[in-house]
């Protein structure tokens, strides 16, 4: 099963998830920040920035996938253990093949903190949703220039 939040806001799920409303609200109130050259860009669930769009134009790609490795179903493990499994994770993508740039996930409201992430360029919806399942992530989130910027639920 695989459910997506649209551009629009509107939820579009196949089945029954098991997030909490309250958790996929956290995750929408996040601003994910990707590190693209000297500047960061920041990602909300929506229509895709203008100048994202240029970034990924330039390099020929339509697409892009935020993924973290940390607080894998969302249960806190502090900073040393996050920061392994991040590593784990580019250490991954990497021998995939895939660049990484990097990334964060931070919240627009208090009460999380910001949760470090990667940003693969070029990396279809499908190949970063098993990238966070395999690192036991409830999301990831895609960015089109045809669809705009998701979330992506995995669970």
């Amino acid at each position: 099963m695989r459910c997506h939040v649209a551009s629009d806001g509107r939820l579009r799920a196949r089945g029954a998830g098991v997030l909490s409303r309250q958790l996929v609200q956290a995750y929408l109130a996040t601003a994910y920040q990707v590190r693209l050259a000297a500047d960061p860009v920041t990602l909300t669930i929506g229509p895709l920035a203008g100048s994202v769009r240029r970034w990924l134009a330039r390099r020929s790609c339509r697409e892009l996938v935020v993924v973290t490795a940390a607080n894998p179903v969302s249960r806190p493990l502090g900073r040393w253990p996050n920061q392994s499994r991040n590593q784990a994770l580019q250490a991954w993508l990497r021998r995939k093949g895939w660049q990484c740039l990097p990334a964060a996930g931070v919240p627009l409201r208090p009460g999380w903190e910001a949760e470090e992430s990667l940003a693969i360029v070029g990396m279809s919806v499908d190949a970063g949703a098993a990238a966070g399942r395999r690192f036991g992530q409830n999301a990831i989130v895609h960015a089109s220039i045809l669809r705009g910027v998701r979330l992506i639920l995995l669970r």
